[in-house]
């Protein structure tokens, strides 16, 4: 899940005299892959700035401490408020701007991770503006929310008096000062969103169709680059053709329109498409992340398996001894990361097909101890540290991987809104396989993120001679 610090670190310092009013008539895209302050145009103050902003944000410090660090940097700086302006909101140093300046761009990350986190959360599609803390000349929040609701139509608008809207819903651009659909709303704001229930949404009539919707809420769960495109229907031919070969893979150039791609975000799109925006090359510099993520899982996923107690001693025991053969032998958290980007990044394969899923211990008290625990939980998940479970629509191969011993197990997932298709993903990759032991994962193969809980419906005990055969029935909730 992207966290604030993932907000910060995409930005791009923007050294410049720009006051705020003259930010405000720049393009909402720039300004949000941007970090700005107003009227800061020297690159070392709004460098620690961010700097001090980051440790804010990932709890390092607190803010009055941060607002100390700033007046004795801005102090050693030799830096000096403008003449007539000492102690107002134009003054670097003080209070009032280091609060609205440290706050609003902590309070922003914060604000664009929990949006991200809200719009996988299916079971709370919608939001409800409200006051956090009292403030001491309150703004008309309600007469700013009805506004904001004609201006959009009231789409996604609750109708029954409450400021609650879907997560997904323009309003939420619509109110905010920064036209951002996201918290701070506005300069010191006190107002903050809290999450309103499925039932209560479909209570209310906010929600007609939870499978429509899920869909709509996992599109927006977007990375920077979505929607980001320039009209260039007036560009002369040698122009485009330049552009194309500098950006190539990350934009294209189509029909008057240059559209920026995101190789290494998170824009969903099906796999056929997310196929050709992972597989493009990408100028000199830019690695390809996601790209090499899923090479390298077709080649050999055991490389991404959670680390067993083994293997750490193991690979500690190497270490004391100075030797490097645990190295290769696991993948980095990064290239984790990248890989569950590059799942969730592509849309939910469709199907009234069952999915199945072969597993086999080693002794018989393996196999009734895991069946015992799935019992208690009720459901079925891929152990923790996993990016992802492999499964099959076919019983071949389910029962290739389960017959390894005779202490079976064979999931069968009768409903599912979770599991990706990858197979048009594979064919651009070309994997050559790494380890001659592990076979390369192949196109028949369906991934279900690591997160997605399958509920237990019907569990079969069958004996065999030797061994059991246990057959599990589960399905994905709605």
């Amino acid at each position: 899940m992207p966290s604030p610090l993932d907000y910060l670190r995409r930005k791009k310092n923007v050294p410049s005299e720009l006051s705020t009013q003259y930010w405000d008539t720049v393009s909402v895209w720039l300004r949000e892959r941007a970090f700005f302050m107003a009227c800061v145009d020297r690159a070392e103050t709004l460098q620690k700035f961010r700097n001090t902003i980051e440790a804010v944000t990932s709890g390092g410090i607190g803010a009055s401490e941060a607002r100390q660090r700033m007046r004795e940097f801005l102090a050693e700086s030799g830096y000096q408020a403008p003449h007539g302006q000492e102690g107002t909101i134009k003054d670097l140093s003080s209070t009032q701007r280091l609060k609205r300046s440290i706050d609003t761009n902590v309070a922003m990350a914060n604000g664009w991770a929990t949006r991200q986190e809200h719009l996988g959360d299916i079971l709370h599609p919608a939001q409800k503006l409200y006051r956090f803390m009292p403030a001491r000349q309150p703004r008309d929040w309600e007469t700013r929310w009805e506004n904001a609701a004609k201006s959009v139509n009231w789409e996604g608008v609750a109708r029954n008096g409450e400021m609650i809207a879907l997560t997904t819903s323009p309003i939420w651009k619509a109110l905010s000062r920064f036209g951002q659909p996201y918290p701070p709303f506005d300069f010191g704001s006190h107002m903050s969103v809290q999450l309103v229930s499925l039932e209560e949404c479909i209570n209310i009539n906010l929600v007609e169709d939870p499978k429509a919707l899920r869909e709509e809420m996992e599109a927006a769960r977007s990375s920077f680059n979505e929607g980001v495109e320039v009209d260039a229907s007036g560009w002369s031919k040698d122009i485009c053709e330049e552009i194309a070969k500098q950006l190539q893979g990350l934009a294209e150039l189509k029909d008057g329109v240059l559209r920026m791609l995101d190789p290494n975000g998170t824009t969903v799109y099906p796999p056929e498409k997310l196929a050709e925006v992972l597989s493009d090359p990408l100028p000199a510099g830019i690695p390809n992340l996601e790209f090499q993520a899923l090479k390298d899982w077709i080649e050999d996923s055991s490389r991404f398996d959670p680390w067993t107690k083994e293997e750490i001693k193991i690979a500690k025991k190497e270490k004391e001894k100075g030797l490097k053969n645990s190295e290769g032998k696991k993948v980095s958290q990064d290239e984790k990361e990248a890989l569950s980007r590059v799942i969730n990044r592509s849309e939910c394969f469709k199907s009234s097909e069952f999915l199945k899923r072969g597993l086999c211990k080693g002794s018989k008290s393996e196999l009734l101890s895991l069946v015992d625990e799935l019992e208690k939980k009720g459901y079925y998940q891929a152990r923790p540290g996993k990016v992802a479970d492999s499964w099959t629509l076919s019983d071949r191969a389910a029962d290739q991987y389960a017959s390894n011993t005779p202490w079976q197990i064979k999931l069968i997932c009768t409903k599912h809104t979770s599991a990706r298709n990858l197979a048009p993903l594979y064919s651009v990759v070309k994997p050559q396989s790494s380890n001659p032991t592990k076979p390369l994962s192949t196109e028949a193969e369906l991934l279900i993120p690591g997160n997605v809980r399958l509920y237990i419906k019907k569990i079969i005990r069958e004996n065999l001679n030797p061994g059991m055969r246990i057959t599990i029935y589960c399905k994905e909730e709605d």
